[in-house]
């Protein structure tokens, strides 16, 4: 199966996927082709090639994934399997399916919960191996998924995370995830339209730089000398979702938490004069929030009309961002409610057809390599428009 998708971004302050402010950006252009082959015994090899430009971000050909998946165990109430090589995270509802516009409900993901600015393509896939399985009872369908991999990403990923650089003037920085794990459950009833599913997730992440200090500290009264920095960071992201259909319409409810450990090992080397700089804390750790409500609304097969409000808040404990901007950034910048309503036409069973409007205070998941001046800009609300086609055959 081939397929393709076009966007377009129209929006007042801000850039998504190019030049999008007070002009229309026509800077996302996505195609994949899948498939699968299924050998005796169980056996099957299914793949995902993805070409990509997203803006200044990305652009480029990418393995989406690409395994092997053997089912050993299939009776009538059971059906067991493991799968080898690049394959999907399993978290919340969308996120192994997000990259084909037929089967996600609008052209904006909840971008709290799926976020694009940041390790994008880490977050989609692993190299590694998952363990999964679904039992039926009389009263649904039990399932779960068990992940454990690695992931190299590509290095416009790291660029396009804001972990990196931290210094403007850094002349060497990176950042590395290393082995991750997953857990996702979900029930889905018979007797009720109701689909339920936990998640669980830890991402350890390890950032490097070397830089001029001067840099992060520019109030200091003289040149400060040259620092290594690395930080080792673990991401843990719990997630709940209840997904409840009713005739026509559809409400989802997603809700994660996410905590972040950095444990840093800040300035490795300084000058033995700057030894006033030891109240830098040795660990920190933050508590993020992300959730949404969406509703979905089957007008006919082929219309329907999608309303989304979804909010973010990078530190529970700052969440309207005032003590953030004491540091000298815009207080927004840690902070995201978006407000959506969308339609959504299928002409064919070919294509479809996408119109969203946005309404938005903060701008916690905009990325930095659109918008380079994102952390001083002074904008709080804002508005997006967006439209897509996109084709499958």
């Amino acid at each position: 199966m081939v397929y393709s998708r076009r966007w377009i971004f129209h929006t007042d302050h801000y850039n998504l996927y190019g030049d999008s402010e007070n002009s229309a950006s026509f800077d996302f252009t996505q195609a994949s082709i899948n498939g699968s082959y299924f050998f005796p015994r169980g056996i099957s090899l299914v793949g995902q090639a993805i070409y990509r430009h997203a803006g200044a971000s990305f652009d480029g050909v990418n393995i989406d994934y690409l395994n092997v998946d053997f089912q050993p165990w299939v009776t009538d109430y059971f059906t067991g399997g493991i799968a080898l090589g690049r394959v999907k995270r399993p978290f919340g509802l969308y996120n192994a399916t997000r990259d084909i516009a037929f089967t996600r409900p609008s052209i904006y993901l909840s971008q709290s919960t799926y976020v694009d600015s940041g390790l994008r393509d880490t977050a989609l896939s692993v190299d590694g191996v998952v363990f999964y399985g679904e039992y039926i009872t009389n009263g649904g369908a039990w399932s779960f998924e068990l992940m454990y991999g690695d992931r190299i990403q590509p290095d416009s990923d790291a660029e396009f995370s804001g972990y990196t650089p931290r210094t403007p003037d850094a002349r060497q920085s990176s950042v590395e995830v290393g082995e991750s794990a997953m857990i996702a459950l979900s029930f889905t009833s018979y007797a009720w339209p109701v689909e339920l599913g936990l998640g669980y997730e830890i991402i350890p992440v390890e950032q490097t730089e070397i830089g001029n200090l001067s840099s992060l500290i520019p109030t200091f009264p003289r040149e400060l000398g040259e620092f290594e920095g690395a930080n080792d960071i673990e991401i843990r992201r719990p997630i709940i979702s209840i997904s409840i259909s009713k005739n026509d319409w559809t409400a989802v409810l997603e809700y994660a938490r996410p905590k972040t450990h950095l444990d840093l090992s800040f300035i490795r080397f300084i000058p033995a004069a700057l030894s006033v700089l030891s109240f830098f804390p040795e660990t920190i750790d933050n508590t993020s929030e992300a959730y949404y409500l969406q509703i979905d609304r089957h007008i006919n097969e082929r219309w329907r009309i999608i309303t989304r409000a979804d909010f973010l808040y990078n530190n529970v404990d700052d969440r309207t961002g005032d003590t953030f901007g004491q540091l000298g950034s815009s207080a927004h910048t840690v902070f995201a409610k978006d407000y959506m309503v969308g339609v959504r036409w299928s002409p064919t069973s070919q294509v479809l057809v996408n119109m969203e409007y946005h309404y938005l205070d903060g701008t916690a998941w905009l990325n930095r390599v659109d918008n380079p001046d994102l952390l001083q800009a002074q904008e709080r609300y804002w508005n997006a428009v967006a439209a897509s086609i996109s084709y499958r055959f």
